[in-house]
């Protein structure tokens, strides 16, 4: 860096001023032989070596030094670029000054070296005072525009173009005063040095030959120093607004990986701020928005996912409740199978209630005949008894006892009815429990029993009915054989006995029957309980269908809206993908 300045600045920025100032004191100051040896081989020397000599080694401590312990470090951290940035940026400022303080240590070098060599001459001082206030300015001019650009080249790097600065850091010497200082060093120039001939002209201090020679030189140095100084801050700002529109031009094709420079100390310079961060602005929305655009696409791919597992799941729904409706009216109309079926069973269990109620009071009938039957077979056997000892009684007897056994032989015919009706009965109360199913079963049992004791009824009247026939016979040839009625009337009082006991056991029977015929009614009273009960709850649950029914045919429209929607939300998603696709597709115009 140090080298580059050098070159640059010191040997060919700073030649065409101190010609100028060369030029100016040959002509101006009148020298004599002995002086101009000491300016040429002496004062300038010495000026030249002081300058370069100082003034490299105060832009060493001021520029070069600071700005290479910057770039030495290994990696710089944001606040080490920040002050790397500010320093790249305040150095053509400090070239400025150091500019000045060269002129004035050259000039100063000057007139000592004069002045010790050939004497004190006010004129030399006077001269040197004008080449100062006439150099000073415009080579400030020139050093610090020159200087801006070299060091814009540092600043375009993209670690310290990146780095963010407020304007108060950048702004430090803006256009118009630029401006304005560029316009008066040019002026001062022109002034002071032509002004000044002009003056020893008239004072009559200046009488070198061929001056009109001597200042159309001047003045086309001027004019030189004059257009350089124009052209390098025309140079400069128009580097700046390269680099700004440039900086425009990427961003104009989407690039927003880059930053732009902050190239000047000037409006420019915070434009070139403004537009990277405009820059980063950018990249950081369009990073955003990329992502956010890709983010929206799977959004709606899932979207779209969501929506077909919707609508695929809701004809699912909608199959599956036309299964149910299905199923539910089905069952309703098993359910009304059942009702009917239990109505059909009331009404049987009810006949049967009937049909036991007669088949009680018969049983009833049955006992009390056989009740009566059992006191006349008492008499009869209390009769007969008397008849051992009152054979004289024996024809009445036996024509009482001839009357007793056609009562017998009746009440037989009787009983013999009342057991075949018991066996219908019991035939009957067997089919109906064979219809009662699980109910009728016990009554089933007890059916079975009633026929059994009906069989045996009969039979056993059957033997009745056979001996009171006998008996009959007997009776009506009793009269004929008086002489063995003893005997026989002991044995047929033996028979009565035993027949009695019969009767009595059928007694027993019957009334077992009756209390059987008594449970019976009872269980049947607990079967049309329970084929009531069934009614009714076959009734509410075929109510419940038909609620069901009715919900589903609502669940099965809102199914149907449901569908609608996921189509439209499948509609919406496809859109949206598309947008999406199309969002994507503009931000990759965008290099980030």
């Amino acid at each position: 860096m140090q080298t580059q300045l050098i070159i640059r600045l010191d040997l060919i920025v700073y030649s065409l001023p101190v010609g100028l100032a060369v030029y100016f004191l040959l002509f101006f100051t009148g020298f004599s032989e002995a002086e101009f040896k000491a300016f040429l081989f002496a004062a300038l020397p010495a000026a030249i070596v002081v300058t370069l000599v100082l003034g490299n080694i105060a832009r060493y401590i001021q520029v070069v030094k600071p700005a290479r312990g910057l770039f030495s470090k290994d990696s710089l951290n944001e606040e080490a670029r920040r002050q790397l940035k500010l320093h790249l940026l305040r150095a053509p400022g400090k070239e400025a000054l150091n500019i000045a303080l060269r002129w004035l240590l050259g000039v100063s070098t000057v007139a000592g070296v004069l002045t010790l060599t050939t004497g004190f001459r006010p004129w030399i001082w006077f001269t040197v005072g004008i080449v100062f206030l006439a150099c000073f300015p415009i080579s400030a001019c020139l050093y610090y525009f020159f200087a801006e650009r070299y060091f814009a080249s540092f600043l375009a790097r993209p670690e310290l173009a990146s780095v963010p600065l407020e304007r108060r850091q950048i702004v430090r010497f803006p256009i118009w005063w630029r401006t304005q200082l560029t316009q008066v060093s040019i002026g001062m120039s022109f002034l002071m040095i032509l002004g000044s001939v002009a003056f020893a002209y008239a004072t009559g201090q200046l009488n070198a030959e061929n001056s009109e020679i001597h200042v159309g030189m001047l003045s086309l140095i001027l004019m030189l120093c004059g257009a350089t100084t124009a052209g390098s801050y025309a140079s400069s700002i128009g580097t700046n607004v390269k680099a700004v529109i440039s900086s425009l031009e990427t961003l104009g094709t989407g690039d927003l990986r880059g930053s732009t420079p902050t190239v000047g100390s000037d409006e420019l310079g915070e434009m070139a701020q403004a537009i990277s961060r405009m820059g980063r602005t950018l990249h950081t929305t369009a990073t955003s928005l990329t992502i956010t655009a890709k983010d929206l696409d799977r959004r709606s791919e899932t979207l779209t996912q969501s929506g077909d597992t919707l609508s695929r799941e809701s004809q699912e729904n909608a199959a599956a409740v036309e299964e149910i409706s299905a199923s539910i009216e089905e069952t309703g109309s098993v359910a009304e199978s059942i009702a009917g079926n239990a109505r059909e069973q009331t009404t049987s269990a009810r006949e049967v209630e009937k049909i036991l109620d007669t088949l009680h009071n018969q049983l009833e009938a049955t006992v009390q005949e056989t009740e009566t039957v059992s006191q006349e077979i008492e008499s009869t056997q209390s009769r007969a008894k008397e008849g051992q000892t009152m054979m004289a009684r024996s024809i009445q007897s036996m024509q009482d006892v001839e009357k007793a056994t056609g009562d017998i032989i009746e009440a037989v015919e009787s009983i013999a009815e009342i057991a075949d009706q018991v066996g219908l009965l019991a035939l009957n109360a067997s089919i109906e429990a064979a219809r009662a199913g699980e109910y009728g079963r016990g009554f089933a049992v007890v059916a079975s029993e009633i026929s059994r004791l009906a069989d045996r009824t009969r039979q056993y009247l059957g033997n009745i009915q056979e001996l009171s026939s006998g008996s009959s016979d007997t009776i009506r040839n009793g009269l004929q054989q008086v002489s063995d009625a003893s005997h026989t009337m002991i044995q047929y009082i033996d028979e009565i006995s035993t027949r009695f006991a019969l009767f009595k056991k059928l007694g027993e029977q019957a009334a077992s029957q009756r209390k059987a015929g008594d449970q019976l009614s009872e269980a049947f009273q607990g079967v049309l309980r329970n084929a009531n009960f069934v009614a009714e709850a076959t009734s509410e649950q075929t109510q419940a269908f038909q609620e069901m029914s009715k919900n589903l045919d609502q669940i099965t429209k809102r199914t149907e809206s449901i569908t609608a929607v996921s189509q439209n939300l499948r509609d919406i998603s496809g859109e949206l993908s598309q947008e999406a696709e199309g969002l994507i597709k503009e931000t990759q115009f965008f290099k980030l």
